[in-house]
């Protein structure tokens, strides 16, 4: 279709959308005043960090005890509290017996920084492993929990239950950690 005319026809007006003028929307480039809000909040209003550390799992098997591997440090500022999903993967290879491994994604203290407490993972649950003998297994395990102001080291807590493990060089610890700013709204779940 061609029109040759500049007369505006009645219900035929190309100068409007949706019966608006063109001057009612932002152009190509422009920029809305809010543009740098979600739902009315500035960006920083979401902060989200992650961070990650890796060690050998070499480095964390003294038997009988809480080995804290590839730990995490998180600060919270006074007046603050900081949600913390916890992620801890590890691999070991057995020596000559089978024997057992407990780990957790990490043990942090009731009532402060202590460390020792509980575990952060679901219900508090300790898992173990059998590591059988000259075998390689690999495990994994997560938590979260809302820390208070100061400062807490989250790390992998692995405690081999009768001896030490095998030593190689493709065994590791992974602790990561996702820090939210618990003041900051949460998206809304159904």
């Amino acid at each position: 279709m061609r029109v040759n005319s500049d007369k505006v026809v009645t219900n035929l007006n190309a100068d409007r959308l949706d019966g608006q003028e063109a001057s009612t929307f932002l152009g190509a480039n422009a920029r809305a005043a809010d543009s740098d809000k979600l739902d009315n909040l500035d960006s920083t209003a979401f902060g989200i960090k992650m961070e990650h550390n890796i060690a050998q799992s070499s480095e964390c098997d003294a038997p009988g005890m809480n080995n804290d591997c590839a730990p995490v440090r998180v600060v919270v500022p006074p007046g603050k509290s900081y949600h913390v999903s916890i992620w801890s993967s590890m691999s070991w290879t057995g020596t000559s017996t089978a024997q057992d491994i407990d780990y957790c994604s990490s043990r942090i203290g009731v009532g402060g920084g202590a460390q020792g407490s509980h575990c952060v993972t679901p219900f508090s649950n300790v898992s173990r492993i059998t590591l059988p003998a000259g075998q390689r297994v690999a495990a994994s395990v997560s938590g979260e929990t809302t820390l208070g102001p100061g400062t807490w080291d989250l790390a992998t807590t692995v405690t081999p239950v009768q001896s030490q493990v095998g030593d190689s060089d493709r065994n590791w610890i992974i602790t990561k950690v996702m820090v939210r700013d618990a003041s900051a709204p949460a998206p809304q779940t159904q």
